[in-house]
């Protein structure tokens, strides 16, 4: 008896609605939500890294210098080792000289894309990140 709808805009993404018939059984409340939430966050054990990599080398390959600085807050406590290229192009020379645990790329770059760059690293057969993971940041 419900509903799923979606509007969608090529480069700005999409927006779904889920509509789901209710009735209501009873005005009575069934609980305190607020107090159940505020007790649980108490009770729940602060966050705390438990990888550290001091040894392992990312590349991340990004036109915007803010996500570089995300990406290495979010990593700082993993201790990392990060690279940045800025351009498919760095990236490409990059990969070619150094092996890396894993590489971020940017899906939409100017110049050569993420998926252009990404092409042309498996082409490189001589690369010693041929088997290396790459994530593509679609955003």
């Amino acid at each position: 008896g419900g509903s799923i709808s979606v509007e969608s805009e090529y480069g700005k993404g999409s927006e779904f609605t889920i509509t789901l018939p209710q009735k209501v059984v009873s005005e009575k409340p069934i609980g305190d939500f607020k107090t159940k939430l505020l007790e649980t966050a108490k009770e729940r054990k602060k966050y705390k890294e438990k990888l550290k990599a001091p040894d392992a080398q990312i590349l991340v390959v990004d036109d915007t210098p803010m996500n570089h600085v995300v990406i290495r807050e979010l990593l700082k406590n993993v201790e990392s080792r990060i690279e940045s290229a800025r351009s498919g192009e760095e990236c490409l020379k990059k990969q070619h000289a150094k092996k890396y645990d894993i590489i971020f790329l940017d899906y939409r770059m100017p110049g050569m894309d993420g998926i252009t760059t990404l092409a042309e690293m498996k082409k490189d057969t001589n690369s010693p990140n041929k088997d290396t993971p790459v994530i593509v940041r679609i955003s």
